[in-house]
């Protein structure tokens, strides 16, 4: 057996796991606006991102509320890139009731 510095060896501990960050496996969320009318009468943007890879989301809207933002959340994020592990929302106090409410978060 060789023999070891016992002044610089690494103390034994056990085996940390980490987890790994997966592509579209994480994507933030958020609502810019309000900005000046675009066709259509679109003066907000919905923005996702995926914290992996930096992919953009976004779309523009003209109103704001529960349904329109879980309409995107369903066409743009999940059938494109799959169900996500987390998904965080920042911003959106002014729909926050009704969207727990549509994706069954209970308070």
């Amino acid at each position: 057996m060789p023999r070891t510095c016992r002044h610089h060896t690494l103390p034994r501990s056990t085996f940390a796991t980490h987890t790994e960050s997966l592509l579209f496996d994480q994507w933030g969320m958020d609502i810019v606006g309000k900005l000046s009318r675009a066709p259509e009468q679109r003066e907000y943007f919905i923005v996702a991102v995926d914290y992996f890879s930096k992919w953009v989301e976004a779309e523009a809207l003209s109103k704001i509320s529960a349904k329109e933002v879980m309409k995107f959340f369903w066409k743009d994020i999940v059938c494109r890139f799959g169900i996500p592990r987390a998904f965080l929302w920042w911003t959106m106090a002014h729909c926050s009731n009704e969207r727990n409410f549509a994706i069954g978060v209970k308070n």
